[in-house]
């Protein structure tokens, strides 16, 4: 009676195909890729890896002092550079010296009497180009007197012309 109560299933066997799911690569690929934004709903943040450090600091190697053989060896090398480059400065003054010796020994009377001239025509040059400035009271500025010449100076003001110091200077009438 329960037989009959039950319904009748035929005995069929149901084969299943195999499906091959593609799952979601969850490495990054690398490289440049090109997405249509209006395709794209959603906007990607990039998420920056943390260092798998865990508190396992860079080991630095705190500079050692020198010890004293290598500190003496230093310190010789360095006299030694200073000392030839001292020397070499000192050779080069001594042959300029020479030069100039030699060169006063070698010449004759009419080289330095030329030489003596020029100097005096750079004298007299120098001299012209003293600048004088005329002032409305007849009074003479001047930036530098020739020490050649003494003038009985009376009095004098400094006057002050850009910035510059000028002297009036007022003198006796001889």
């Amino acid at each position: 009676t329960t037989a009959a109560a039950e319904p009748h299933v035929p005995a069929t066997t149901i084969t299943a195909a195999s499906i091959r799911v593609a799952a979601a690569s969850t490495r990054r690929r690398k490289g440049v890729v090109i997405k249509d934004p209006k395709e794209e709903s959603t906007a990607i943040t990039h998420v920056d890896t943390k260092s798998k450090d865990k508190g396992k600091g860079i080991m630095v190697e705190e500079p050692k002092p020198m010890k004293k053989k290598q500190h003496v060896k230093m310190d010789k090398e360095y006299a030694r550079k200073l000392h030839e480059e001292l020397n070499k400065d000192i050779d080069w003054d001594i042959e300029k010296e020479e030069n100039r010796a030699i060169q006063s020994i070698n010449e004759t009377a009419a080289q330095k009497a030329a030489n003596r001239r020029k100097l005096n025509e750079e004298v007299e040059d120098l001299k012209q180009h003293l600048e004088i400035v005329p002032d409305k009271d007849d009074d003479v500025y001047t930036e530098a007197t020739p020490l050649a010449r003494k003038v009985p100076v009376v009095d004098y003001e400094i006057m002050h012309f850009n910035n510059k110091p000028h002297y009036k200077i007022i003198r006796a009438d001889v």
